[in-house]
């Protein structure tokens, strides 16, 4: 895949840089709606361990 990738950038670099820059994107968008639910469960997880009420 990345010799496909490397031939594909070799002749379209603009085309090829600006895929790899939304590729990026989507995979920290991705990585930071994961954070956040985790942040969110250990929250809930610990409230409801000290018997706190939410």
């Amino acid at each position: 895949m990345i010799r496909r990738f490397d031939a594909f950038y070799r002749r379209h670099p603009r085309i090829a840089t600006a895929i790899m820059i939304c590729a990026c994107f989507i995979a920290l968008y991705v990585a930071d709606g994961q954070d956040k639910a985790n942040t969110a469960t250990l929250r809930l997880q610990m409230w409801s361990s000290t018997g706190r009420g939410v």
